[in-house]
């Protein structure tokens, strides 16, 4: 890799990829990771076993559902929750309109 993927902002580059692998990976609509999920940076430079499990050290399984639209709804509200104004997940492969709470 030519640049890091860092672990800022409330979408985290490195969440991003972590969500399209994992749809990938199991041929799904949706694919999500959360943030806290996500413990180290991926640095420059090769791609490698140690420094991807450094990354997501849980090794948490991958899980497909089919799922209707409205338990769809149900998990995206509490998958992209706000904290304090940055979201918890990483969701890709769907573009999901996401109404935010109105600043006080």
């Amino acid at each position: 890799m030519k640049r890091p993927l860092v672990r800022a902002g409330a979408q985290y580059p490195l969440g991003a990829l972590l969500a399209e692998a994992r749809r990938n990976a199991l041929r799904t609509d949706l694919g999500l990771v959360r943030n806290e999920a996500i413990r180290a940076d991926l640095p420059a430079g090769a791609v490698t076993y140690q420094r991807l499990s450094a990354v997501e050290p849980a090794r948490s399984n991958l899980v497909r559902l089919t799922i209707t639209g409205t338990q769809l709804n149900a998990l995206l509200e509490r998958a992209l929750a706000v904290a304090g104004g940055a979201l918890l997940t990483n969701a890709r492969g769907h573009p999901l309109p996401l109404d935010r709470p109105p600043d006080d």
